[in-house]
């Protein structure tokens, strides 16, 4: 037992000490003069928590512009990464900050770094819609098309999800492909039969940016890929669904409506037979026009809680 105890003090006696380190710790409070009082003391401005996250990525999680340029001028790795792949740009582009990406990269981090998963600093950015956070990273060499490596999931598609219009806008306008198909995801097939009801699938990814927005009711950013010069209305996932379809299944009638207006083909069948013209039923029909499809997604942005026979 006694061999058990010693094994175990060694172990912990042998794991690294994180001291806190009065530089980050003026970070973290706000406090410049400590921050300025700990640069003259030559105090390591790399010195790293525990989890690796140092002076200048509290500078940036905090939007501090003034400690950053301190800690840069002062000769802070602005590329260092956490234990968890998390560099100060990452932080930055959460927060959407412009000011403070362009800091950092003038200083020379990388506008291409990806966390782990291959999620780019400007999907992150994508995220919080900002879209001059956008530009400063797409002005220093970020790829607008670029996707993470689970979902196959671009910065477009992020922010089509979340409805940031302006934000697909500026994409758009730097050239990210509007038709960008997400990863397609192998899942048994699996067909259902409904009684009337609206019904909900589970995706199997080859999604565009549109359908996207579609699933989340997102009528702002859905409008913003609509004008989109080259968009594809009718573009279909592996099950053969459109972006209308996916709208209408999902009860989201006003992106219907606006996809539809746009010149989308209420025809198209999925899989199972459903078109966008009986997509509002769940009852596949043959025929049908865009007029009149784009009649019943009216009624039910009208009307939401109308049941339809």
């Amino acid at each position: 037992m006694w061999k058990l105890w010693v094994l175990a003090f060694v172990a912990v006696a042998a794991l690294p000490v994180f001291a806190a380190t009065p530089i980050i710790d003026a970070v973290k409070a706000g406090d410049q003069a400590g921050l300025r009082a700990a640069l003259q003391k030559r105090a390591d401005v790399n010195a790293a928590e525990a989890d690796g996250m140092t002076a200048l990525h509290w500078a940036a999680r905090n939007n501090d512009l003034a400690a950053a340029r301190a800690l840069v001028r002062a000769g802070a790795n602005v590329r260092t990464a956490s234990r968890y792949g998390i560099t100060p740009l990452t932080l930055a582009a959460e927060n959407g900050s412009a000011a403070m990406l362009e800091l950092l990269l003038s200083a020379g981090a990388d506008a291409k770094a990806t966390m782990p998963e291959g999620q780019s600093v400007l999907m992150t950015a994508a995220r919080t819609g900002k879209a001059d956070a956008i530009k400063v990273l797409a002005a220093h060499g970020a790829d607008v098309n670029a996707h993470e490596n689970w979902m196959g999931e671009s910065a477009l598609t992020w922010a089509a999800a979340e409805n940031h219009a302006d934000a697909v806008r500026a994409l758009v306008e730097l050239g990210a492909d509007v038709n960008l198909k997400s990863k397609v995801l192998q899942f048994p097939e699996f067909k259902w039969v409904t009684s009337g009801m609206v019904s909900t699938a589970l995706p199997r990814g080859g999604w565009t940016p549109l359908m996207h927005a579609a699933r989340q009711g997102s009528l702002a950013a859905a409008k913003a890929l609509l004008a989109a010069p080259g968009l594809d209305l009718n573009i279909v996932d592996p099950d053969g669904t459109t972006a209308l379809v996916v709208a209408i299944i999902n009860a989201h009638y006003d992106v219907a409506a606006a996809i539809l207006d746009r010149g989308a083909d209420p025809n198209v069948p999925d899989s199972t037979g459903t078109t966008g013209r009986s997509g509002g039923s769940c009852r596949p029909t043959a025929s049908g026009t865009r007029s009149q499809a784009a009649d019943v997604a009216r009624q039910h942005v009208e009307f939401p809680a109308r049941q339809h026979p």
